[in-house]
Order: C-alpha cells, then structure tokens, then sequence
C-alpha cells in the first residue's frame, strides 16, 4: 500500500494535517471552554454580590427565617440565572426555589479562609448531584444573622450545563469548518505530493528510455525549487549524454571516412605494384610516395585519436616544470615560417621578452599552439597576416583586452592571465560554426572542409590548455578572419 512515493507523501501529509486539527481543535474546545465557564462565574458573582447588598436592607427576622428571606428576595429572583438556597451553618438546606435540590440534606462549604481571599469577590466550588448534574456553587454569608439563627448562607446554585451550552453550539460550525480544512488541506496536499512525484516519475521514465538508447529527453518543469533544478540537471545530463552519443557516431562515420581514403589508395597503388601493372621506374616511384604519404596520414590520424582520447580521459601526465613563454612563442612561431613564406602570409610575433614564465609542459604547449598556427595559415589568402601575441593581464581588465563578443571564462575570476592570440586575416568562421569548432572532426565550412586535417587538431589543443588550468575562446567574422585567445594562469610566485 505505501511503496509509492505519492501515497507516501500523502499518508504523511494526512497525518499531520489530522494531527494539527485535532490539536487545534482540542485547545480550541478547552479554550472556549474555559472562557464560558469563567463567563457564568462572572456573572454568577455579579448576581452574587446584588443579592449581598440587597439583603443590607432587610430585618434580621426576616433573614433568619428562610422562607420568609426567599419571599423578600422573589423580585431578585426572577432576575437570577440558577437556584437560590438557604443553607445553616453545617451546610443542610433550610429552603431553596428548586424543590428537588431543596430535597437534598447538606451541600458543601468553603472554609472561613475562602471569604477571607474572597472578600472581593465571592467563593465557589464545584457540587455533583445525586442525580449526576453538576452545579457551580457561589456563597453568600448572611453578615446579619444572630448567633441563634437557623440560616447562616445564601447560595446560588448554577448548573454547569449552562456553561457547556454555548460551545455545543459552537460544535457544529466547527467540525464543519474543521472538515471544509480537512478537504482543502487534502487537495492541496494532493497538489504539492504531484508536484514532487510527477517531475521524478518523468525522470524515472526517461531513464528507462535512456536505458533503451533513446538519450535525448526535456523534461518541462516549471518549479525552480530543488525538483525543478534536478529536472533541470538531468535534461542538461540528457542533452550531453545525446550529444556524446552522436558525437561516438559521428566519430565512428569520420573515422570511418578519414581512413577510407589512404586505404583504397594504399590497396590500388599496392595491388597494381603486386600484379605487376606498373613497370615504369617513374611511376612505381610515385605509387611508392603515395603509399607512403597516405601511410602516414593514417597514422597522424591515430596518433592524434589516442593523444586525445588520453587527454580527455586525464591520462596524459604533463610535465610541470616553468615555461620560458617569451621563448616558446618565438619557437612555434619559427617552425611556421618556411610554410607562411610558401604561402606568401606575413607571420609576426608580437610579445615581450618580459613575459612570465609558465608552470606546466613545453612540448604540449608548442604542439597545441602549433595546431592553431597551422589551422590559421591554411585558412589565410596570399598577401594576408598571421599574428601571435602575449600579455599578462589582470582578470578585471580581461574584458579590455579579448575581442568584442567573446565571453571571458568562468575561471578567470581573479589573479594575473598570460593571454596569448593568435590571430589571422583568413577566411572566417560563419557564427553557426563558431560553436562546433572544437568538436572532434568538425569541419563545418566548406573552405575548411577540403582543406588538410581531419578536425582534431583544435579539440588536442583546447584539452592541452585546459589541462593547464586555462581555456581557449575565439571570436570570427566571416570575409575578415579570426582570433584564437589562449588564457593561462600566472602562477603568484612569478608575477
């Protein structure tokens, strides 16, 4: 019955919304309680303290004979709410306007103490009936009684149930009311356990479908307390798991792609080697060249699968050592030259000798930024630029210094940024690329696409970076070129 979260939560919340009812009732049922019964007291002594001062005026005969005392009084008593008894001093009755109380042989007193306390006011106690009815009983001393006299106390019997009468009136309109909350409180808490339990057995469902290979889920939840961010988390957790996904088969498709190439030229140049259909010197020359140019495209391509598969998974140790960067940019710069000159693209280097050095690994530093150079000259027309820069800049002036449009990165919150750019007059990334770029074998554009390079090479950079604390953004313009920023944390000790 209760292996349900939903029943769960509203069994729970029906017992502490009947719990607070009853509760709340009980106290609210004493409470009026209480106030009727002190509203009959007060009223009773009020009646009290009259008939005191109305007996001031009457002869001592007349108060020492009962009777004849209940006659003077029987103006006063229509007024009275309950009966009136006069009571001798051992507290039998003499006289009384009810005949079957006035039946009763003796009612208790209060002690000589209670007029004392009560002088002000006027005693009471509680009496029970033969007959089982309850009364409050208010005395009243005859001061001007003789030592001989029969009668000794007036007192005014009320019967309890007059103060039960209202609150049972009152019972009614509360259980009503207290019902009408009930059903409120039940809908409401119906609401709030659906409002928790659906978004989870949305989760739970889509789970089931993830486990059956469907990644992709957006579970709408419009609550922003702790179940609308765990929807929020878990669509955010469906879109990177159908994004990884798509990703491992595109991977598998541009591998695929990647190695279908070299291979069917490597099989025909080799097979027609093998069955003897190429016998010109020349032209086995160029065969054997072909075959080993696309070899080693393969083997380029694995190299660069593995470096990065080890970089994502934090394989890869980098050395930690200090980089001179100053001299790192001047020699990645150098190893371009020779293909800039073919290209006819002027390659410059714009940074001080002053620039700090770098905790981390210089080979991988120089193969990331030469990814970068690379990918920037084979992008860049005759006649155009390539610039590689450096700078040290605080984290509040990052926003100065990075092209417009860029977003600055999360983990540049603080402390001192080496920025390095690399930046070109080349062909441009169209926006709907720009966020692609560093997906593995992305090569949205179609001038990139026929270009060299199967689309790893920003991918190992950005994971080389990152693995160094920092983080690479890039800002482009199609027709104009574009800006690869390179942030690296300044470690304190070399500011």
């Amino acid at each position: 019955m209760f292996q349900t979260l939903r029943v769960k939560l509203f069994a729970s919340y029906l017992l502490v919304i009947l719990v607070c009812l009853i509760l709340v009732g009980a106290l609210g049922i004493l409470g009026l309680r209480q106030y009727e019964q002190e509203a009959v007291l007060a009223h009773g002594r009020a009646d009290a303290l009259w008939l005191a001062r109305t007996l001031t005026g009457l002869p001592e005969a007349d108060i020492n004979t009962p009777q004849l005392l209940l006659e003077r009084l029987r103006h006063e008593l229509l007024a009275l709410e309950g009966s009136l008894l006069v009571v001798d001093a051992s507290g039998m009755i003499l006289a009384g306007t009810s005949q079957a109380m006035a039946s009763a042989e003796h009612i208790p007193l209060p002690s000589s103490a209670a007029f004392e306390a009560s002088a002000a006011a006027v005693p009471w106690q509680r009496w029970r009936y033969a007959t089982g009815e309850r009364f409050y009983l208010l005395y009243i001393r005859l001061q001007h009684a003789s030592p001989a006299a029969q009668t000794a106390y007036l007192v005014l019997a009320i019967p309890a149930a007059d103060a039960l009468r209202p609150w049972r009136e009152w019972l009614p309109p509360l259980l009503a009311i207290g019902g009408l909350a009930l059903a409120v409180s039940l809908l409401v808490s119906y609401l709030i356990s659906r409002s928790i339990v659906h978004p989870l057995e949305a989760m739970t469902g889509a789970v089931m479908e993830m486990a059956a290979g469907h990644y992709y889920h957006d579970i709408r939840v419009r609550s922003r307390d702790e179940i609308g961010r765990l929807a929020a988390a878990f669509n955010r957790m469906s879109h990177e798991v159908a994004r990884a996904q798509r990703t491992q088969r595109d991977l598998l498709v541009n591998i695929s792609h990647d190695l279908q190439t070299p291979l069917t030229s490597i099989r025909g140049f080799s097979q027609a080697i093998v069955e003897g259909k190429i016998r010109d010197p020349e032209t086995l020359r160029a065969a054997q060249q072909i075959i080993y140019e696309e070899a080693s495209r393969m083997v380029r391509l694995v190299r660069d699968l593995l470096d990065l598969a080890r970089l994502e998974a934090g394989q890869v140790q980098m050395a930690r050592v200090p980089v001179d960067m100053a001299r790192l940019l001047q020699a990645t710069a150098d190893k371009f030259r020779p293909q800039a000159s073919a290209a006819e693209i002027t390659l410059q280097v714009t940074a001080p000798q002053t620039l700090p050095q770098i905790v981390g690994d210089a080979e991988r530093l120089e193969l990331a930024l030469g990814n970068l150079l690379d990918n920037a000259l084979k992008y860049t027309l005759r006649g155009g630029y390539v610039n590689l820069s450096g700078m040290v800049v605080a984290a509040d002036k990052l926003a100065g210094v990075l092209a417009t449009g860029v977003d600055i990165p999360a983990i540049a919150s603080d402390g001192r940024w080496l920025v390095i750019s690399v930046t070109d007059t080349g062909v441009g990334i169209p926006p709907e690329d720009l966020a692609h770029i560093f997906e593995r074998f992305y090569r949205g554009d179609k001038a990139r696409a026929d270009k060299e390079g199967v689309g790893l090479g920003l991918s190992i950079a950005r994971e080389i970076f990152q693995a160094h604390g920092g983080e690479i953004v890039v800002n482009s313009q199609v027709g104009k070129g574009s800006c690869f920023s390179i942030l690296l944390p300044v470690p304190v000790h070399m500011h």
